[in-house]
């Protein structure tokens, strides 16, 4: 079994508060999760509660 390969770059942690603005609008919420991790920062997808 082969080891398992550490991540090389650290993902937002759960609780951080974020914005983000999509079209005209901006978001706000906070992070609950990793939803699908990718190989690196740019391409990691989050949940987010929004609010």
């Amino acid at each position: 079994m082969p080891a398992t390969k550490k991540a090389e770059f650290e993902t937002i942690p759960v609780g951080t508060k974020v914005t983000w603005h999509y079209r005209s609008a901006i978001g706000h919420g906070t992070v609950k999760g990793v939803h699908e991790k990718g190989t690196n920062a740019d391409n990691t997808m989050y949940s987010i509660a929004q609010h």
